[in-house]
């Protein structure tokens, strides 16, 4: 998921990535990713 993605606005990037549409597990996940 892009960091410009954070609106949920998931079918516009064709992700199932749930951190794209919550914000404040956007930030958990990248953080979990390193």
């Amino acid at each position: 998921a892009p960091f410009s993605n954070v609106t949920g606005s998931t079918a516009a990037t064709g992700t199932t990535d749930a951190a794209s549409s919550n914000p404040p597990f956007y930030a958990l996940a990248y953080i979990m990713r390193i």
